[in-house]
């Protein structure tokens, strides 16, 4: 049978469903009619003990009903879930708390909200693209640009070209014998004319400029299909030297943050060169856009990976507490009417509670008051089935390049600020020492991010990224005394987005010390290739670039008071 034939038979019940309702029949869970018995099922099918669903299972979970969460939004919603619990260590989803969290992914899908802006976009997309484009010239054109890691890597030689000559799709290989300065603007305009740029970020490599160029080129909106292969852990070799556990963790988050940019607009991250160059014939032979790549193209689809989850599970957890006044973690049929009303602003049938739970002493959990809420809620607009089969509809249409009308892109709704405090949190407290005390002199707004860059955070990359994206200015600070290679993706991002910018970015010296290891020579060499590379392409961008950071407060100040004044007649 095949995929769609399978949806359709177990979204409507067309087909043989007694393994699946024999499998939860007996279970103890809270179910209170059709919707929350449906959803069982599929809690079921990936659960492991009948009662938990493990943060690794979550996503195949919501994949099965048309929902396509990013690695940072399944985080965010596990970490609600622990929110609401006593336990701070848990990793893993009761089934009312999957039950709320799938229906407000439900209802966010409904309104099809696309990308948000950033606030500090300064210019018109296509132009700023015509002009990147104007770069490229008279070069040969190519189908593919095959980017990523060079030595001592070989993917190119032994996967994917072999793979692409078979398939007779053109390429350019920038990586050659023979290298010479002359090549880079030939590598460029390459680039630039590319229908497709394929990037494979090993792990032999410490890989640190084309992760930021990685960043860039999707802030660009450049086509790209990309591999991230994880490092196996501290001690592995990577150009030859051994990895301390601190650096280990460093380079990990460098992989989470660039994944977190790529699914926030649906690009899919592949773990092996194998299925991404399966997913480059299929974008070559159909036309088809990367994030369009879906799971049978053997990739991990993002939908709306820009959603903010879970904070509905977090009121439903307030408001069951309010009415708990006796602190038992039961609410009695009376309670749990009177939260009904504040959750649904409508009434609720305490005689139909009764029949439900035969008797009229009956109490409920937060877990039952979970399901009950979502079956109500699901029941009331349509039922899930429905609801599953049209996201499944508008997914595969969306998988195969037939996507519906969506919202017009609006900025986010976060109080505007002037300036974004991006960058490094360990050179000589610049924010609280320089920045923040130059910008209230100013009467400037500002914004620092919630978490140190050193200390990526997944959950809270979502909110992280609102954040950011309501500031009308971003600085990034890039010194000499941290790694800092999250902080320059995240720049080489928005500089691609076109984003009003002030970069001020200080090269590590030879035998700096961090976290209280000394790096090595060819470490401090790959660390400043990724600051290289991000001020080329500020200086390209005609982004503004110091190594001083009052120099670079300075036209924080002169730009924000422009800005501002422009924001006031326009």
């Amino acid at each position: 049978m095949s995929t769609w034939s399978r949806a359709v038979s177990f979204l409507f019940g067309t087909g043989n469903r007694e393994n699946d309702t024999t499998h939860v029949k007996d279970v103890e869970l809270a179910v209170f009619g059709k919707e929350t018995r449906d959803l069982l099922v599929i809690f079921k099918r990936h659960s492991t003990d009948n009662e938990r669903l493990k943060q690794e299972s979550l996503r195949n979970a919501l994949e099965n009903i048309g929902l396509y969460p990013s690695a940072s939004q399944v985080c965010e919603m596990v970490c609600c879930a622990r929110g609401t619990s006593d336990l701070s260590d848990r990793d893993y989803l009761t089934f009312g708390e999957f039950c709320v969290l799938t229906a407000d992914l439900l209802g966010q899908y409904q309104n099809k909200p696309t990308l948000p802006m950033p606030l500090s976009q300064n210019l018109d997309r296509r132009i700023l693209q015509e002009c990147r484009t104007k770069r490229a010239g008279n070069v040969a054109h190519f189908q593919v640009f095959l980017g990523g890691s060079c030595n001592p890597t070989t993917w190119r030689r032994d996967e994917a070209i072999p793979f692409l000559k078979e398939h007779d799709i053109t390429f350019y290989n920038p990586q050659v014998s023979h290298w010479s300065p002359e090549l880079i603007e030939l590598e460029d305009q390459a680039k630039q004319v590319a229908d497709l740029l394929f990037f494979v970020i090993d792990n032999q490599t410490r890989a640190t400029a084309s992760r930021v160029e990685v960043a860039y080129l999707v802030g660009c909106g450049r086509q790209i299909i990309v591999v991230l292969k994880d490092y196996e852990g501290p001690g592995v070799v990577v150009n030859g030297e051994q990895i301390s556990s601190c650096e280990f963790r460093h380079l990990q988050q460098c992989q989470a943050v660039l994944t977190d940019l790529l699914e926030r607009l649906s690009v899919p991250v592949y773990h092996s060169t194998e299925q991404a160059l399966d997913g480059i014939v299929t974008c070559i032979r159909q036309g088809m856009k990367v994030q369009e790549l879906g799971t049978g193209h053997r990739g991990h689809p993002v939908k709306y990976g820009h959603l903010t989850v879970g904070l509905e599970l977090l009121r439903l957890r307030n408001i069951f507490n309010s009415f708990d006044s006796n602190n038992m973690g039961k609410l009695s049929i009376q309670e749990v009417c009177l939260a009904y009303r504040c959750c649904m602003m409508d009434t609720l049938d305490s005689h139909w509670l009764s029949r439900l739970k035969g008797s009229d002493k009956a109490t409920f959990t937060f877990e039952e008051f979970c399901c009950l809420m979502t079956e109500r809620r699901l029941s009331q607009h349509r039922s899930v089935l429905k609801s599953v089969f049209h996201k499944f509809v508008n997914g595969v249409k969306w998988l195969f390049g037939q996507s519906s009308e969506e919202q017009k892109p609006k900025s986010n709704i976060l109080e505007p600020k002037d300036v974004f405090l991006g960058g490094s949190f360990k050179d000589n407290d610049w924010r609280e020492n320089i920045a923040i005390p130059t910008l209230r002199k100013h009467g400037l707004t500002y914004a620092s991010p919630q978490a140190p860059d050193e200390e990526w955070i997944a959950h809270l990359a979502p909110s992280e990224a609102v954040l950011r994206e309501s500031c009308r200015l971003m600085l990034y600070v890039m010194g000499d005394s941290s790694r800092g290679c999250a902080s320059l993706i995240e720049a080489g991002y928005y500089v691609g987005q076109g984003c009003n910018m002030v970069l001020c970015i200080k090269n590590l010296q030879d035998g700096v010390v961090i976290d209280g290891e000394k790096l090595t020579t060819e470490a401090v060499k790959d660390y400043n290739r990724s600051r290289m590379y991000l001020s080329d392409i500020a200086n390209r961008e005609g982004v503004p670039l110091f190594d001083n950071i009052e120099e670079a407060l300075a036209c924080v100040v002169e730009k924000s008071k422009e800005i501002r004044t422009q924001s006031e007649t326009s």
